[in-house]
């Protein structure tokens, strides 16, 4: 079990490694196409995920008939690659992160990508 104060530290390590993911990424998204793309897998993947996921694509304004299996019948390359890259730093953890921890960066994560 991971106590509180080692919990706050590894949020704001988290904090930090997502703002540079989310700098390095973002123009990875600038095809308006790639983005679309991306943001469908996201929730779909997210609606079949954890509970905070799963709340937080439920709290989008999209028909989930509109990403319902987008994680198995969107192609677009560019966006698996930043799908990829979020996987690998969610993995590289030196210290382990709970569920919901990695279900909040993560959500964090797509919604930053997303602005603008």
């Amino acid at each position: 079990m991971i106590d509180e104060k080692t919990e706050m530290k590894m949020n704001n390590q988290l904090s930090q490694s997502a703002f540079s993911f989310i700098s390095k990424f973002k123009s990875a998204l600038s095809d308006p196409e790639t983005k679309r793309s991306f943001y469908m897998q996201e929730l779909d993947g997210a609606s079949g995920g954890h509970a905070i996921a799963k709340e937080w694509a439920a709290s989008k304004d999209i028909d989930p008939d509109e990403y319902k299996n987008a994680l198995f019948e969107e192609e677009n390359d560019a966006a698996e690659r930043v799908q990829m890259a979020l996987v690998g730093l969610q993995m590289s953890r030196q210290t382990p992160v709970s569920g919901e921890s990695r279900a909040k960066e993560r959500c964090a994560i797509v919604d930053a990508l997303m602005e603008g």
